[in-house]
């Protein structure tokens, strides 16, 4: 007897979920926000960043030969930003680490030429896992970025800060009647979210809806209930979507589909602190929304602070995304290696971007 086909969305979404726990951890919002946005590198380890509020008024006009008008810049707030800092590194020794890792160890261990490859390929391990454990801590702050707050506390290394975003709190709200309701007003939700961007603070129209887990599984509920009435078909949504559908796929995002003009997207992943939390990327009960055409990104800056640290200047090392370094201890007959970054996010217009709790 044949197998059956998946047909429901629930069996998609655990097949889905099983593929991706198969691969490396992926990272939606460093992809999805962070892709195709300015970066700067910075020669400080502070950053100067602006909010801009207000539209422009149109130029005016002056008689033949008159004097030159001047102008009302929109309205700005500046702030002065330490960008957070990242420091680690990750010791490899003879009796520890090496050799555990190496299969077979006691058969080589007199094999000068085996050790010396077997050591690179540790230390590039190391050096990838390192970056790996960037690249998450990075996505972290994108998705503590769209709720408005970047907090971070670590009682075993005393540091503690907290960012503001200045997200106004009327961009954060909660539908009514909530979307579990059959009588949810969807589509009025999404022209009151697309109204406070657009129509409040001149923005882009919202484009994307990133989805929390709960978030999720109600709008795919209502999508097989037959609530949704404004979904197209799956072959117009392919169609059209079908190279950001791919893409996305491969950052552990599952399409929902395309229902007044936004692409859903699921989200339900989740990122382990150094503490030992465990975050989802984006809160369970929430959709967040926002636009990733080119006036969005134009938006976003990517800003990475200068490293401190005397070798990494006389590297010249210390402006740039990341300085790494190596060395050996003799007293502990380590080969250490240790990579610093300071990456920080900011919008220029924080109002383009709203949370919309549905759960």
């Amino acid at each position: 007897m044949p197998i059956d086909p998946i047909l429901i969305v629930d069996d998609i979404r655990e097949l889905t979920a099983v593929i991706n726990g198969r691969l490396k951890k992926p990272k939606p919002l460093s992809t999805v926000l962070g892709s195709g946005v300015m970066s700067k590198n910075l020669v400080t380890e502070g950053v100067q960043v602006e909010t801009l509020t207000g539209a422009y008024e149109m130029a005016p006009f002056v008689s033949k030969n008159g004097k030159a008008s001047p102008i009302t810049r929109g309205n700005f707030e500046a702030y002065t930003i330490e960008t957070p800092c990242i420091k680690i590194q990750a010791p490899l020794s003879d009796s520890d680490q090496l050799l555990q890792r190496k299969a077979g160890t006691l058969n080589f261990a007199a094999d000068t030429d085996i050790m010396r490859v077997n050591a690179l390929e540790t230390l590039i391990e190391d050096a990838d896992t390192m970056n790996e454990m960037i690249a998450l801590r990075e996505e972290w702050l994108w998705s503590q970025w769209l709720t408005g707050t970047i907090a971070y506390e670590n009682a075993d290394s005393n540091t503690k800060w907290s960012i503001d975003t200045k997200k106004p709190g009327a961009n954060t709200f909660t539908a009514n009647p909530l979307w579990s309701d059959q009588n949810a007003l969807i589509i009025a939700d999404m022209k009151t979210v697309a109204g406070i961007i657009q129509n409040d603070h001149q923005g882009p129209a919202p484009k994307i809806g990133l989805c929390g887990k709960n978030a999720a599984a109600t709008l795919n509920m209502r999508i097989e209930k037959g609530w949704v009435t404004a979904i197209k078909t799956d072959s117009g949504v392919l169609a059209g979507n079908a190279q950001l559908v791919a893409e996305y796929d491969e950052l552990g995002m599952s399409y929902i589909g395309l229902i007044g003009g936004v692409s859903f997207w699921e989200v339900s992943g989740t990122l382990t602190d150094d503490a030992g939390v465990t975050t989802p990327i984006i809160r369970e009960d929430y959709i967040e929304f926002f636009s990733n055409g080119p006036t969005a990104k134009a938006d976003r800056t990517k800003f990475y602070g200068r490293k401190r640290g005397i070798t990494a200047m006389f590297e010249e090392t210390a402006i740039g995304e990341k300085s790494a370094r190596a060395w050996i201890d003799e007293d502990a007959d380590a080969y250490i290696q240790e990579v610093q970054t300071r990456p920080f996010f900011w919008a220029k217009h924080p109002q383009w971007y709203v949370s919309l709790k549905v759960i």
